[in-house]
């Protein structure tokens, strides 16, 4: 079929299925039919990715990140799985290097924002630093009640109280809107 709606269905139910043929079959067709999904091209390059090792994962991602044939928002989330992968082996250097280049692609990426704050809080970077990226990750998605969180134990660390416990209750309202328990 060439109607994106029907392939769309198709992926879905092929995904619930646990069909990985057919989920990437309908997903190259969908990114054939349909090349400007994003969404499409980035769960194509999933689908092709797994069940294969880590080596070819990375080859994978790392081709799609390197392809100025592609949007650079599917080349910054090739670049963040690349990232991923890479921290799972260990090689955290080069996995930065991959979330910093995923930023350069595109400066929302959102996971590799995440990624590269977590590193931060992992490393002890200077609570300045950390803030400030956890500033950016807000900018690019004002809902991240873990980072909020994690800023309000830096200003509460730096004795600034007030903005500790206003940092700590929008992470709170957070939670609750998405149904969590409040804090950690």
């Amino acid at each position: 079929p060439d109607d994106p709606d029907i392939l769309r269905m198709l992926a879905d139910a092929a995904r619930s299925a646990a069909d990985h043929d057919t989920l990437r079959d309908a997903l190259k067709n969908l990114v054939r039919v349909d090349p400007g999904d994003l969404v499409s091209q980035v769960a194509f390059l999933d689908a092709v990715a797994q069940g294969k090792t880590v080596e070819q994962q990375l080859a994978i991602y790392q081709a799609a990140e390197n392809s100025s044939q592609l949007n650079v928002q599917v080349r910054s989330a090739a670049a963040t799985r690349a990232g991923r992968l890479l921290m799972q082996r260990g090689e955290s250097a080069a996995a930065q290097a991959a979330f910093t280049h995923a930023l350069q692609l595109n400066d929302v990426n959102v996971d590799a924002l995440q990624e590269i704050c977590k590193d931060a809080v992992t490393r002890g970077a200077a609570p300045q630093e950390q803030i400030r990226l956890f500033i950016r990750l807000l900018q690019a998605n004002p809902f991240q009640p873990d980072a909020l969180v994690s800023a309000s134990r830096l200003l509460g660390q730096a004795n600034a109280q007030q903005a500790a416990v206003d940092w700590l209750s929008a992470a709170i309202e957070q939670f609750e809107q998405a149904g969590q328990p409040g804090g950690q």
